[in-house]
C-alpha cells in the first residue's frame, strides 16, 4: 500500500482531474456529432415515403435515447469533476494564494490546462511547512535520535556495522584440544565447582595425574571458553545500554562489531534509520 503523504494526495488529485476533464471533452464532442447527425436525418425525412419515415423515426428515437444516455453520463462526469475540484480547493489555493478560478473560467477557451499547469510547479512555503509538520509527527523522537547516533558514531572501520553483545560461555571439551582450564566438581548433590586455588583441587588433580583412583563423587572436565551471542543493536550505545541493564546476568560481556555484508533488508533498514532527522540538520545548516 502506498504511504499517504501530501505529495501523494496532491498528485492523485491532479491525475483524476486531468482524466475526468479529457473524458468530459470527449463525451461532449460525441454528443455534438450525434445531434448534427439527427438534424441531417430529419432533413432527409421530407424526401422519403411514409413507411420509410416511420422506420427512420424509430431509428432516430433509438439514437436519441442513446444520445440522452451519453449526455446523462457526461453530466455525471461533470458533476464528479466539479466535486473533485471542490475537494481540491485547499491544495489549489496554496498555489494560487487562495484565488481559485471558477469552473466556467476553467472550461472555457481551453484555460483548464493553463490553470492546471502551475499546480505541477514547486509548492510555496505553506505546503513545505505542512510537509515538514507531517514528517515531524510521523517519525518518533527516538527514531530521529537513533539516526543521529548512526550518523555520528565510530563504525570501527566496518561497513554497515552491527554492534553485537557477547558473553563468555563454558563448554566441556576433550583435554588437549584447545581447552582453557581443568575443572573439578563435587557431583554428589549437584554440580558444584571446586576452587582451583584450593588444596582439595590440587589433591584431586595430583591423584589423577598419578593414575590413582579418585572418589566417584568427584568429576574432572576439560573446559573451553567460547563466545556466546546475546543480542545486537544498530548503535554501539544501544549495545552498551544492554550491558548496563543486564550485565549482572552475563558472564564477562563485551561488544563485538560485525558487518551486515550482503544482507540487503538489514542494510536498507539501517540506511533508513540513518537518514531520519537528516532534514532537520540540513535545514539548521
Amino acid at each position: 500500500m502506498t504511504e499517504f503523504t501530501p505529495d501523494n494526495h496532491y498528485a492523485g488529485l491532479l491525475t483524476q482531474a486531468k482524466a475526468l476533464f479529457r473524458i468530459t471533452q470527449s463525451q461532449e464532442a460525441i454528443i455534438s456529432t450525434l445531434r448534427s447527425k439527427l438534424t441531417e436525418l430529419e432533413s432527409q425525412l421530407a424526401m422519403v415515403g411514409t413507411a420509410e419515415i416511420e422506420a427512420q423515426r424509430a431509428a432516430n428515437e433509438q439514437l436519441t435515447n442513446e444520445i440522452e444516455l451519453i449526455a446523462a453520463k457526461c453530466e455525471r462526469l461533470t458533476e464528479s469533476f466539479a466535486t473533485l475540484m471542490e475537494h481540491s480547493t485547499g491544495v489549489a489555493g496554496l498555489h494560487l494564494n487562495g484565488d481559485v478560478a471558477p469552473w466556467s473560467e476553467l472550461t472555457e477557451g481551453g484555460r483548464f490546462e493553463e490553470w492546471l499547469l502551475p499546480l505541477s510547479e514547486p509548492r510555496d512555503q505553506s505546503i513545505d511547512a505542512l510537509k515538514a509538520q507531517w514528517q515531524a509527527e510521523a517519525i518518533p523522537d527516538f527514531i530521529r535520535d537513533m539516526g543521529e547516533r548512526l550518523r555520528t558514531q565510530d563504525n570501527r572501520i566496518t561497513a554497515d556495522p552491527l554492534f553485537c553483545v557477547f558473553e563468555k560461555d563454558y563448554v566441556v571439551t576433550e583435554e588437549g584440544y584447545g581447552h582453557d582450564r581443568i575443572d573439578w566438581a563435587d557431583v554428589r548433590d549437584e554440580y558444584t565447582l571446586i576452587d582451583p586455588d584450593s588444596d582439595k583441587w590440587h589433591r584431586l588433580e595430583a591423584l589423577y595425574q598419578a593414575c590413582r583412583d579418585v572418589d566417584k563423587n568427584y568429576q574432572r572436565n576439560a573446559i573451553k571458553l567460547v563466545d556466546k551471542f546475546v543480542t545486537a543493536a544498530f548503535t554501539e550505545e544501544g549495545a552498551k545500554d544492554h550491558i548496563r541493564m543486564n550485565g549482572h546476568n552475563l558472564r564477562k560481556p563485551f561488544v563485538y562489531v560485525t558487518s551486515l555484508f550482503r544482507t540487503p533488508e538489514m542494510i536498507e533498514l539501517r540506511d533508513w534509520l540513518k537518514n531520519q532527522g537528516m532534514q532537520e540538520v540540513t535545514n539548521a545548516d
